[in-house]
């Protein structure tokens, strides 16, 4: 490469980089709060890239009590758009049957324990920048002791946590 191309690369790459969104960030006063006070949803930030969203979430066990929410109840949304929940993994984001086949199917979340989790939401084409709506559609909680079936009661339905991304 000469000096030329080198410095049209480093522009053209600076320039990207300045010119992507930064992420939407929220504080404390967004939580939500379950209705039976079993569990706070926190998003820290928020990112829209056009086919996808990446979002932080912390899941706060407000009870004394083991909860499991499964990573396939995940759900989200830009307006009307439906997309698909993903847990990112290192570079990697993995489905729920991904995470399966890993044995690794559920968010378990120990009593006061605090769970950070690093999201996308793959969105359908042509979806437009909306309100983002992040969904948990139940959680559990453990009500056996160990063995290869946990038994599960379920304790919440339909957590919802939305903005409008700007």
């Amino acid at each position: 490469m000469n000096r030329i191309e080198i410095s049209t690369f480093l522009f053209a790459f600076f320039f990207i980089s300045a010119c992507s969104s930064s992420p939407k960030k929220f504080t404390e006063e967004t939580s939500t709060v379950t209705q039976n006070k079993t569990i706070k949803l926190k998003i820290d930030w928020v990112k829209w890239k056009g086919k996808k969203i990446d979002f932080k979430i912390d899941l706060e066990n407000l009870t004394d009590q083991f909860i499991v929410v499964p990573k396939s109840d995940f759900r989200c949304e830009s307006g009307a758009s439906k997309g698909t929940a993903k847990a990112i993994v290192g570079f990697m984001s993995m489905d729920a049957e991904a995470y399966k086949d890993q044995g690794a199917d559920n968010v378990q979340i120990n009593p006061d324990q605090t769970k950070e989790m690093t999201m996308t939401c793959v969105l359908p084409k042509g979806s437009t920048k909306n309100i983002f709506t992040l969904r948990i559609k139940n959680i559990y909680k453990v009500v056996g002791g160990a063995s290869s079936t946990i038994p599960l009661q379920l304790l919440e339905k339909d957590v919802l946590w939305k903005t409008k991304l700007q």
